[in-house]
């Protein structure tokens, strides 16, 4: 991968687990009466193969959901961000044409959740990620990829509970890759002091 550009553009769906959130709103006399497990979520992944085997990766995500509890209006989640981190990924492993990756990152994630009866409240904080997956590499710049993310994201709904703004994305979508230029010549003999 060292030298090697990747642009990764994907959606699919984000499953947003909130056991806590609807306890507390119970609790509160607010329960749910549509419970929101998820929504459509999209993003987009620029790496670079800085190592032969570690990939510099910067992506950027959005996700929406919706949810009602009673009393209120349905809620709208948004969640968008950015995020850095590296990838270790490795060519035509185990077999040729798959390219497998494992990655770390850390960005900034800002959360919106409102409704019509509720003031609507923004959040920004830091958000965490791990994900993995895997690309077809049909062509020698093409892919087909399929990756999940965990991210770590909470928000608070006032007057009810924190709730969970992140969860599992899974996404499907097509890569493409950019091979750094070849070696000349000239450029093996100016690296030789």
């Amino acid at each position: 991968m060292d030298g090697t550009g990747r642009i990764t553009v994907q959606g699919g769906f984000r499953y947003t687990p909130n056991a806590y959130f609807a306890d507390k709103a119970a609790q509160a006399g607010t329960p749910y009466s549509q419970l929101g497990l998820g929504g459509v979520q999209g993003n987009a992944s620029f790496g670079y193969g800085a190592f032969e085997y570690f990939e510099l990766a910067v992506d950027v995500f959005v996700a929406w959901d919706q949810f009602k509890i009673e009393g209120y209006e349905p809620f709208s989640s948004v969640t968008y961000g950015g995020l850095l981190g590296l990838r270790l990924t490795r060519n035509d492993w185990p077999i040729k044409g798959l390219v497998p990756h494992l990655a770390i990152q850390v960005g900034p994630v800002l959360s919106i959740v409102n409704s019509s009866t509720l003031t609507g409240s923004e959040k920004l904080q830091t958000g965490y990620a791990a994900s993995g997956g895997v690309t077809w590499r049909f062509a020698d710049r093409f892919g087909l990829t399929f990756d999940v993310r965990f991210l770590s994201a909470r928000h608070f709904v006032a007057d009810i509970a924190g709730m969970n703004v992140g969860g599992l994305m899974f996404s499907i979508g097509f890569t493409t890759y950019f091979a750094p230029p070849p070696k000349t010549e000239s450029d093996l003999s100016n690296s030789v002091f």
